[in-house]
């Protein structure tokens, strides 16, 4: 059963953060988290969506919608952005064929993310 409150003192717990620091990030007080965590008021639409870029989860989880993990692409420019989705990919597919060492693709992939983290 979806609860909105327990999902996201789970998330917060997972980023070992407090209340007051959550709060914080989003532009709230404290008490407005605790509020939040026991469902005695629900976030507006500009609140949870804060929540879902500062917890690093989609909207969709927070509406209790989809429960499968994603990646966010926030903060990142486009290159970095094309990097993560082309490797996401690179990795479906190896998975799809179970193949046990890395294509020459992946490598080439590989060697992008290190000169975008190096630079």
């Amino acid at each position: 059963m979806y609860d909105f409150g327990e999902l996201l003192r789970q998330e917060r717990l997972k980023k070992r953060w407090t209340q007051k620091r959550l709060a914080t990030l989003i532009g709230v007080s404290e008490a407005t988290i605790s509020k939040y965590e026991s469902n005695q008021v629900p976030p507006p639409f500009e609140k949870m969506r804060a929540l879902a870029v500062e917890l690093n989860i989609s909207t969709d989880v927070l509406y209790g919608l989809e429960s499968q993990e994603k990646i966010s692409t926030y903060g990142l420019t486009s290159e970095q952005s094309s990097i993560m989705r082309e490797l996401s990919e690179l990795f479906r597919n190896q998975n799809d064929a179970f193949q046990k060492r890395l294509t020459e693709q992946q490598f080439t992939l590989i060697g992008k993310i290190v000169t975008e983290f190096t630079k």
